[in-house]
């Protein structure tokens, strides 16, 4: 199941705005290990996540690394005040099992910080 984020939606141009760089056409491949959810955190919210595991040049990341990174994405998420039914799982980004979630949960993150740079 492809993520509902489609290239050229509003929410996908948003999330690359947001980045600074062009995202692959199957995004929820690129988001199970967590580097540029933790990245689109850091943006948003400077230093939320203090580390960031990045794979190797020619490798993927390691399954330990990538749970590490989904896991403080999530945590981070929660710190910066997304509601809690609003944030997907572990399993849902790293296995993809529920890419609506993880969709909801993008949009929530970027969403809330839209209304507070709307609102300042």
């Amino acid at each position: 199941m492809a993520l509902v984020m489609y290239t050229g939606s509003s929410s996908y141009t948003l999330l690359e705005g947001t980045l600074g760089y062009q995202l692959p056409n199957e995004l929820l491949p690129a988001l199970s290990n967590g580097v540029v959810l933790c990245n689109l955190l850091n943006k948003l919210r400077p230093k939320t996540i203090p580390v960031i595991y990045a794979p190797p040049p020619a490798g993927q990341l390691s399954q330990g690394k990538s749970f590490r990174n989904v896991d403080s994405f999530l945590n981070g998420c929660m710190k910066v005040g997304i509601e809690e039914s609003l944030v997907c799982s572990g399993s849902d980004i790293l296995h993809g099992t529920n890419p609506l979630h993880v969709y909801i949960t993008v949009k929530a993150l970027l969403t809330n910080f839209s209304e507070i740079e709307v609102s300042v």
